[in-house]
C-alpha cells in the first residue's frame, strides 16, 4: 500500500447504497457482480467538501455515499477519525446488476455500523491497534 494507512475489516448491519456507480461502470468497466469488499475516504470533490468516496478493493474509485452533504454528517466523522488514526474501514460488499427492459443498472450495496455506533466503533478499533485511549 506504501500510504502508512492500515485496513481494517468493519462488520455493520445497515445496508447502504453507492451513488454513482453508473457513471464510474461507464468510464471503467463493469464491476463483477457478487460478493466485494469496498472502503471508504474522505474525498472532496467540486460539488461536495464532505464527500465520502467508495472504492472497491480499496483500489478502484466506483462512487459515493450519497447523503455526507455537511460537516457533522456521522460518516464523514467516523472515516476521518479512523484516517487520523491510521487506519481505513474495509466494509462487506455486494454487486448487483438490475435488468429492465434494455437496460442494466448496477447497484453496489455495502453495510457499515449505523450512525449511532460509528464513534465506539472508531475507538474501539483505535484501541485494538494502537493500544491507547482515542
Amino acid at each position: 500500500m506504501g500510504s502508512g494507512v492500515e485496513i481494517i475489516d468493519v462488520g455493520g448491519g445497515r445496508r447502504r447504497n453507492t451513488s454513482g456507480v453508473e457513471e464510474f461502470v461507464y468510464q471503467d468497466g463493469p464491476i463483477p457482480e457478487g460478493p466485494a469488499h469496498v472502503t471508504l475516504r474522505h474525498q472532496p470533490n467540486a460539488a461536495n467538501p464532505y464527500s465520502v468516496a467508495v472504492y472497491l478493493d480499496d483500489q478502484r474509485h466506483v462512487g459515493w455515499i450519497g447523503t455526507t452533504w455537511s460537516a457533522d454528517a456521522a460518516e464523514l466523522l467516523w472515516v476521518r477519525r479512523l484516517a487520523a488514526a491510521g487506519l481505513r474501514p474495509r466494509l462487506r460488499a455486494e454487486c448487483e446488476y438490475l435488468r429492465m427492459g434494455g437496460n442494466s443498472y448496477t447497484y453496489l450495496f455495502f453495510y457499515m455500523p449505523i450512525d449511532a455506533e460509528l464513534m465506539a466503533v472508531a475507538d474501539e478499533l483505535i484501541q485494538l491497534r494502537h493500544g491507547t485511549d482515542s
